[in-house]
């Protein structure tokens, strides 16, 4: 058995709401806002002060979007799935496949970008992935017992579908530089 035929095995992850993170975001996005009502405001010949009520709309807009809807990721040790998941814990749906990648990694957090692989999709709806795609925020606080393999899966997957191996490319030795002809 070689590195490219062993698959990690099953693993189970509930994606749950944040509510730092949607602060966070929330924060930011009232930041934005309040930033751009500064600059219109600093030239003379505009008067937007009535405009001030915009910063809690963008606050709660932030906090809109970065809401989380409690998701279930599966890996079957092939491929992975997402579900949309009941309050007891049970996946809701068959699910979506999908591949991941990873957006932001500080070690204890993850942002992950989940684009659906269906081939039988439309292209209104591939479209539709790409220009909106899926996020799922993870968090080792929230994924205590599971957080190594979830890395170790993520990052094996990536490299095996990279075409890299337990060495690296292959068919290159260190440095990247091919084999003399």
């Amino acid at each position: 058995m070689n590195a490219t035929s062993r698959h990690a095995a099953p693993l189970r992850i509930e994606v749950l709401p944040q509510p730092a993170l949607q602060l966070a975001v929330s924060f930011l996005a009232a930041l934005a806002a309040a930033s751009l009502l500064a600059a219109v405001v600093a030239h003379p010949w505009v008067s937007a002060w009535h405009a001030v009520w915009l910063l809690p709309l963008c606050a709660a807009l932030g906090w809109r979007m970065a809401r989380v809807r409690p998701r279930l990721l599966l890996w079957d040790g092939q491929s992975w799935r997402l579900h949309d998941r009941e309050a007891s814990g049970a996946p809701r749906d068959a699910g979506v496949e999908l591949r991941l990648a990873a957006v932001f990694d500080f070690d204890d957090w993850l942002v992950l970008r989940a684009q659906p692989v269906d081939t039988a999709a439309t292209a209104l709806q591939r479209l539709r992935w790409q220009l909106l795609p899926i996020y799922l925020p993870l968090s080792r606080r929230r994924q205590p017992g599971v957080w190594g393999a979830l890395r170790a899966t993520l990052f094996a997957a990536r490299a095996t579908l990279d075409g890299q191996g337990a060495r690296g490319v292959q068919d290159q030795p260190p440095g990247g530089a091919g084999p003399a002809t």
